[in-house]
């Protein structure tokens, strides 16, 4: 009997639950609040439970009186069709629409001027 190990994270490619860990904490740090949309992992395949689309994070942001969605994504991740439609959508209504990782956070938080 052969048994093949599970694939191993390394530093140059972080999972996807890694790079949102970072990207909340950086949020939370800079005092803003992060709402986590739902998520459930059913029979190993990742499942949102609601809208097709929606990004993995809400931030609300006192101190610039803003909101914006963040859809997490590792180096090597790529937005899904339902993920680019829910972005389309919240930008044609004037909604800020973050996509990335920590970097892409630390950029969103300097230009609402949280980060010099």
């Amino acid at each position: 009997m052969t048994r093949v190990a599970p694939p191993i994270a390394t530093a140059l490619a972080p999972l996807e639950a890694e790079v949102q860990a970072d990207v909340v904490h950086a949020y939370e740090r800079a005092g803003c609040r992060v709402v986590r949309t739902a998520q459930s992992y059913r029979r190993g395949s990742r499942r949102s439970a609601g809208t097709p689309g929606i990004p993995d994070l809400k931030i609300y942001c006192a101190r610039a009186r803003l909101t914006w969605w963040h859809e997490t994504k590792a180096a090597t991740g790529r937005q899904r069709p339902a993920q680019r439609v829910f972005q389309q959508m919240a930008e044609s209504c004037g909604e800020i629409y973050v996509l990335g990782g920590l970097d892409a956070a630390i950029v969103q938080l300097q230009r609402v001027g949280i980060f010099a």
